[in-house]
């Protein structure tokens, strides 16, 4: 055999290595890209979770309205007569809101019982996770067959948010006033005349 004759082996070695080599070089540019769009499209993804959640604490921070909805038992002048309530609450921030709202009473004669209009700030002490706790003083304007006279009170209570625009909860306290109502009609005491109270809220903000 002469010494320039070519090994069979060795003519078929070198092209099948370098063939496999070109794969495999393919093969790992093609996972080096997949891996990097996975980065990018993982850290856009994050940025886009980080962005929704700044919107929402953003949103969350600014001022909003809500129409409230309240039923209110042994408010002011112990008529032993549940009262229901419609208002608003202006929240200026995650802190402080105002709100205004009236009471008409359930029973009958409704004549023997007392009408409210309410001033009051809700005062949020602590949230944990959608629960919010608060403290309530009010100022009202209670009027007894036409009637006039006035109260102040405190409340405390929690807001459970079920939702982004709907809130529900319930407060206890106690209101206090000049005036009783008793068998009699409405007289004056010479001491302010103290009164438990327990409320049951739902808050719709938009």
């Amino acid at each position: 055999m002469s010494r320039w004759t070519r090994d069979p082996f060795t003519t078929n070695f070198w092209p099948l290595v370098m063939t496999k080599i070109f794969f495999i070089t393919v093969l790992f540019l093609a996972l080096s890209a997949r891996m990097a769009f996975g980065l990018v499209s993982g850290s856009q993804l994050t940025n886009q979770t980080m962005a929704t959640v700044h919107s929402v604490e953003s949103s969350s921070a600014t001022s909003r309205i809500s129409v409230e909805a309240m039923a209110q038992a042994h408010s002011v002048a112990n008529t032993s007569s549940p009262w229901v309530g419609l208002g608003a609450n202006y929240e200026f921030n995650q802190r402080v809101s105002l709100g205004l709202r009236g009471f008409v009473p359930m029973s009958q004669p409704v004549d023997q019982s007392t009408y409210s209009v309410q001033a009051y700030s809700r005062i949020f002490l602590r949230s944990f996770r959608t629960n919010e706790f608060f403290f309530e003083p009010d100022y009202a304007l209670n009027f007894y067959k036409l009637y006039p006279f006035q109260s102040a009170g405190g409340a405390v209570g929690v807001l459970n948010h079920i939702s982004q625009d709907i809130a529900v909860g319930a407060s206890g306290g106690l209101e206090t006033a000049h005036y009783v109502i008793d068998s009699v009609g409405l007289e004056r005491t010479s001491n302010f005349v103290v009164y438990p109270k327990i409320g049951f809220i739902s808050d719709f903000y938009f």
